[in-house]
């Protein structure tokens, strides 16, 4: 189905592994449209609870695969940025399932971004993030303006960027973006042990948590105040909210 993408779906986890090892998982039209249309089919999946993304290989994401652009496409670099990169962000944005990124060697670029957008992130402390935009004479792109100033703040963000600074794993985790970075050899099993742990809890639950954190990034406390409401009134309305009161009361 896929020629970029291995799918693996065990115990609620689909595992979405990229697969282009030779070019570091670099993004080429194809393997686009193949990972926002595998996050998009997972999360209407009824059997999956959880989306965890890898890189096969020596690297999660090595962004744009330049050589797969002809060099007379670059005159509109925003049609590339609008119709490969942005929907992948958005399909996991908008998706009602947690999506993990597990990161290994670099994440760069869209690549980068494409771990900034994911709910959660762990990382091998041997990755490397970077976001070289200016580097090459290119502003940030594929969400990488959002996700960062929302994460680290603007002075921050700025400084990254105008830097092309490499973000290791250890100084990501400090900053809050990425949620732990780990020994090469724990990466995967604890990435694993999170996926099962998220998968666990209810799917309704989480995809309310999902949207309410995200609303909470733009919108003021009045509004954040009444859409807690909205969403604590269908959490308790959920049979999984009774039987978690009933447990309770029996200790």
């Amino acid at each position: 189905m896929y020629n970029f993408l291995f799918i693996e779906k065990k115990d609620g986890i689909t595992t979405i592994v990229l697969n282009r090892p030779e070019r570091y998982n670099a993004l080429n039209a194809e393997l686009c449209k193949e990972i926002a249309t595998a996050i998009e089919k997972s999360g209407e999946e009824k059997d999956t609870k959880v989306i965890r993304i890898k890189g096969m290989g020596k690297g999660f994401c090595a962004g744009l695969d330049l050589f797969s652009v002809d060099p007379r496409e670059f005159s509109r670099a925003g049609n590339i940025v609008t119709d490969l990169f942005n929907p992948i962000v958005l399909s996991i944005k908008n998706n009602p399932k947690p999506v993990v990124a597990q990161v290994s060697g670099a994440a760069a670029g869209a690549g980068c971004s494409l771990a900034l957008a994911c709910d959660m992130v762990y990382a091998s402390e041997e990755a490397l993030f970077t976001l070289p935009f200016l580097k090459i004479a290119l502003l940030p792109d594929t969400g990488a303006s959002y996700l960062l100033v929302k994460q680290v703040g603007y002075k921050k963000a700025f400084e990254i960027f105008s830097g092309n600074k490499n973000l290791t794993a250890k100084e990501a985790e400090s900053m809050g973006l990425v949620n732990k970075a780990l020994p090469a050899e724990a990466l995967e099993e604890a990435c694993l042990e999170s996926c099962h742990q998220l998968a666990k809890q209810s799917a309704d639950l989480l995809g309310n948590l999902k949207k309410l954190l995200q609303a909470a990034e733009t919108q003021p406390l009045h509004d954040i105040l009444n859409l807690e409401a909205y969403y604590q009134d269908q959490a308790a309305a959920h049979p999984a909210f009774m039987e978690a009161i009933q447990q309770f009361k029996k200790k």
